[in-house]
């Protein structure tokens, strides 16, 4: 079956699948990629094809039988496209971690080049422990797993590490053109994806912009976070400079909708039938958030309360 002739994989399908004169894949409908492999020999086996860095690439999920139903299979195969998305190469991957070195082999090495300068007796009792204590409950594992549980690191992998490995050079200074040759990317768009900026860049982005402006307005830029918290006690005549660039932003106050309610004692509904009719205190959208300016707020309530008193003054004048 080809790639584009896809139906649901399910268990009575694969059931039905018999083997031919070679290995043949059938392709589900639900996800792109996910399949199971029919070798000549009858075999089924779940497989993923994905594309990493223009390259076709193919990760056998597992056997067909338990654990691996249609279903399982098929939600393993959603997780593995997630980690593809990241421009991660989960066949890669995958052979990394078989690779590795097991406690066994580890004990032997270090037997053999760790303890080469000492004295035998000493090379004689640690290859002691290691064969009669160490490989007889560890010696099959791999080491870089145990390592890792051991640090408490059960979650990271190698990949992890790649990708902070990347940021910190991007962090640095360093181009995306640098960053992907020591990732051995053969395309700009995977090392993008890796180089994220940290908040730091832009951070320090934001004080150079700032404090160019301070330096055109005449004002010298803060020192410190502390110093520029207090700006919002200044007197006007010092936050002057300050306002013809950035208006009100310096002592704004913003209030949702419930702020606002509680403040001029209306309901949430109301102050949302006002905003329909086009009355009441204004407001400003920022992103999908519905927010007041706390002055505004404040100097709508007292024309409120000013016309109200008015109002009532005249109700009263007439009644005599």
């Amino acid at each position: 079956m080809k790639m584009r002739d896809r139906t649901k994989l399910t268990l009575r399908f694969i059931e039905g699948l018999t083997s031919q004169n070679k290995d043949h894949f059938a392709w589900d409908s639900e996800v792109v990629g996910f399949g199971i492999k029919v070798s000549m020999g009858g075999h089924k086996s779940y497989v993923l094809q994905y594309r990493h860095e223009g390259r076709s690439r193919r990760y056998t999920i597992g056997p067909h039988g338990s654990p691996w139903t249609p279903d399982a299979a098929r939600t393993e195969a959603k997780r593995l496209l997630g980690a593809v998305a990241s421009s991660v190469d989960v066949q890669s991957e995958k052979i990394e971690r078989r690779s590795g070195l097991t406690v066994a082999e580890l004990c032997d090495l270090y037997v053999s080049v760790g303890l080469a300068t000492k004295k035998p007796i000493s090379v004689e009792a640690a290859r002691s422990a290691f064969d009669n204590h160490v490989k007889p409950l560890l010696g099959n594992r791999k080491a870089e797993g145990i390592t890792r549980s051991a640090a408490g690191l059960d979650d990271v992998r190698i990949h992890d590490l790649r990708h902070s490995f990347a940021s910190f050079g991007a962090n640095g200074g360093d181009s995306l053109l640098v960053i992907g040759a020591l990732l051995g990317h053969r395309s700009a768009k995977a090392t993008e994806r890796y180089a994220h900026l940290s908040s730091d860049p832009v951070k320090q982005a934001a004080d150079r912009i700032s404090g160019e402006i301070a330096e055109l307005l005449g004002a010298q830029p803060a020192d410190s976070d502390e110093e520029v918290f207090n700006l919002t006690d200044a007197s006007p005549e010092d936050l002057a400079p300050v306002r013809t660039i950035l208006g009100r932003v310096v002592k704004a106050r913003w209030l949702d909708t419930r702020e606002v309610a509680a403040r001029v004692n209306l309901t949430v509904a109301t102050l949302q039938t006002y905003r329909w009719m086009g009355v009441g205190p204004s407001f400003q959208k920022i992103g999908g958030r519905v927010v007041y300016l706390a002055d505004e707020v404040d100097a709508w309530k007292a024309t409120q309360t000013a016309e109200e008193t008015e109002n009532v003054s005249e109700s009263r004048g007439s009644a005599y």
